[in-house]
């Protein structure tokens, strides 16, 4: 009996970098996800939207494996974190956040499960 399984990741973090304007958190999902893309090996396709391009990764993934894909997330809270003190820089980041998080109730069926891990 094997007792340990494997399962396709997604590994998104926001551990490294400052997050002080919406654009260096856009760069860093699109490059986030284009990382993943890379390490399968699944074909990247020309940017969508942030949500569009995960949805995309994980029916891909379950593709390509034959089972239920894992996500894990570290530090999900450091963007807002950086722009605490000023809520009109923390809006866009929370906006982009929730509509990455959003994408695991649309692809319920395809997830084994996701691990989400903050600062604070």
């Amino acid at each position: 009996m094997e007792l340990e399984q494997k399962y396709a990741a997604i590994k998104i973090h926001f551990v490294s970098g400052e997050y002080n304007d919406n654009q260096r958190i856009e760069q860093k999902v699109t490059k986030i996800l284009c990382n993943n893309y890379q390490y399968h090996e699944t074909s990247y396709f020309e940017k969508v939207n942030h949500s569009i391009d995960l949805e995309r990764l994980i029916r891909k993934l379950y593709q390509k494996y034959h089972e239920k894909v894992v996500i894990l997330v570290d530090e999900y809270d450091k963007p807002i974190i950086d722009c605490v003190a000023n809520t009109e820089k923390a809006k866009p980041h929370l906006n982009i956040l929730k509509n990455l998080h959003s994408v695991t109730k649309v692809c319920d069926k395809y997830l084994q499960f996701a691990l989400l891990a903050g600062v604070t």
